[in-house]
């Protein structure tokens, strides 16, 4: 495997950890265990930032004409992951806080 598809399979571990990460702090809000579904978020922020750091070290090879990125499946899908995660952890974050609002009020 060459260290190009290394670095993309890398930014889909870290996106992709930053998902589950995510999704399980939603979880754990929706049962009213708010600073357990920060704490998640929190590593969900940590994973989702390795992944952007990678990705840009990417950008800015090719756009130093270091590096040429020929079309790829697997770093299409490597920006996918990237992508969702940054979304999903947006939905998350809001989905905590109205969960923390909600047990603070009694009707979680």
């Amino acid at each position: 495997m060459s260290e190009m598809e290394q670095l993309q399979f890398k930014i889909i571990l870290h996106a992709g950890q930053a998902k589950n990460e995510a999704m399980e702090a939603v979880d754990l809000a929706m049962n009213g265990r708010i600073e357990e579904a920060e704490a998640k978020l929190v590593t969900a922020r940590t994973e989702l930032a390795a992944a952007h750091s990678l990705h840009k070290e990417l950008l800015g090879q090719e756009a130093r004409g270091e590096l040429q990125l020929p079309p790829s499946l697997l770093l299409v899908h490597a920006e996918n992951h990237l992508m969702s995660g940054v979304t999903e952890l947006q939905l998350s974050n809001t989905i905590v806080k109205l969960c923390g609002k909600l047990v603070a009020k009694g009707s979680l």
